[in-house]
């Protein structure tokens, strides 16, 4: 079942509509980021002098399917939605390397430097 953000002047700004029961981290998650990319979007169409780009960190819990329909989604997304995920994901969700991806890290050597 598809899940929707609706807006609504009337009420509480933003709901979640499509939800049944309770669920789990990964479909929380996978909420959180449809919020967010909703968020950029409305800066964007409102013209809000704010940054139009969101980070995510911490994607392990989504499924994988649900997490691939989100890189499909952000592909005409007019903001920036930056995440991390572990290199071996890359290949799974048809990331091609060089063109949507800034950095990959190797799982066993991942080395971190601040300048």
């Amino acid at each position: 079942m598809p899940l929707y953000l609706k807006y609504n002047d009337d009420e509480i700004p933003v709901k979640i509509i499509g939800i049944n029961g309770k669920p789990g981290t990964g479909i929380k998650k996978a909420m959180i980021i449809c919020f967010y990319l909703v968020h950029v979007k409305l800066i964007i169409n409102k013209v809000y002098h704010m940054p139009i780009f969101k980070i995510h960190d911490k994607l392990e819990n989504i499924d994988l399917m649900e997490l691939s329909n989100i890189v499909k989604e952000t592909r005409n997304f007019e903001g920036q939605y930056i995440f991390l995920i572990l290199n071996d994901g890359i290949e799974k969700l048809g990331i091609e390397r060089g063109r949507s991806c800034i950095k990959a890290f190797d799982r066993r050597k991942i080395s971190w430097s601040v300048s």
